[in-house]
């Protein structure tokens, strides 16, 4: 099977494939029950989002002068704050229409220095689907896919709750579990709202950065990816991925750290749930036995992405 640079894409139709004798694989995942799901609404991409609740900045900030190229996840990594905290401190702020010559406040002094500069590439949202997991966490998922010739890194959206009138309630950053995606690809982006919890009607999404990916060869290493059995349930609440992955350039004796994350997808296409699966930190190849369950609809189909970025 091809080997790419370093995300596998898997895409697996609904149904049991049984293999032979499989070993019982070293890692297995904590489940968490199916809880019932929320509607919400499909992506909106105009419009001011307005953070209800705001942690404000330090009576003597830093401040940052945006200038041409600018986005709130590239000023994020140049001074090594987190990206969440920095639109906390910025609530007033449009993220898709920073303006040059206005400033930022920075959640933390001093700066880390310059980066290579990045440049921003479009990605195409799907609609925003929210799950009650308990009293206390709402999970709210959607996807981004990549079009075009370049692997992006950084994706990053803003989810927002509203009311029946459009009026924003609440804004989480929506983060993906694993960085890179490769050209024709997509991701599954993740905002968790704690309590207390607004009566919404509505939730949309807005992009905030996708950034071209350079220098994948010296980032990131090479995967082989093999999926062994997938099922799904005949009433779609659960499924799971047995298989083996190995990283194929390990003589580099470099550390990597080499991550899995299965989404699952109605019928519509809709992410319904995920799960995330770490290797240990020794050894070159690793089976893996993920299952997840569905927050909401039925399971479809399942897809997989791996990654494994070299560490420092």
């Amino acid at each position: 099977m091809p080997r790419p640079l370093l995300l596998a894409l898997v895409v697996i139709l609904m149904g049991c494939t049984e293999v032979g004798s499989v070993p019982p694989p070293a890692a297995t995942q904590t489940l968490l029950p199916r809880r019932p799901s929320t509607p919400t609404a499909t992506v909106q991409l105009g419009g001011t989002i307005v953070p209800v609740e705001t942690a404000g900045p330090s009576p003597t900030p830093p401040v940052h002068a945006i200038v041409e190229g600018d986005t709130l996840l590239s000023i994020a990594i140049r001074y090594g704050v987190d990206l969440a905290d920095l639109l906390l401190a910025n609530p007033g702020v449009n993220p898709r229409l920073l303006i040059v010559g206005d400033s930022l406040d920075l959640p933390l002094s001093g700066a880390q220095g310059p980066i290579p500069s990045a440049t921003p590439v479009p990605i195409d949202m799907s609609p925003v689907a929210c799950y009650e997991e308990n009293e206390e966490l709402l999970t709210c998922l959607l996807t981004a896919s990549v079009y075009g010739e370049f692997a992006v890194e950084g994706v990053v959206a803003l989810v927002t709750l509203s009311d029946s009138s459009g009026q924003p309630l609440m804004t989480e950053p929506a983060y993906a579990p694993i960085n890179l995606v490769l050209p024709g690809g997509r991701s599954v982006l993740v905002a968790t709202f704690g309590p207390p919890q607004p009566r919404f009607s509505t939730a949309s999404a807005m992009p905030i950065s996708a950034l071209r990916a350079s220098g994948l060869n010296l980032r990131y290493a090479e995967l082989d990816l093999n999926i062994e059995a997938t099922s799904i349930s005949l009433d779609g609440d659960r499924a799971r991925a047995e298989g083996r992955v190995e990283v194929l350039n390990w003589a580099s004796n470099r550390p990597v750290a080499l991550r899995l994350v299965v989404i699952a997808l109605d019928e519509n296409d809709v992410p319904v749930g995920f799960r995330t699966w770490e290797a240990p930190e020794e050894g070159s190849s690793f089976d893996f036995d993920v299952t997840l369950f569905s927050l909401g609809p039925p399971i479809e189909r399942l897809e997989i992405l791996s990654e494994a970025p070299y560490l420092p």
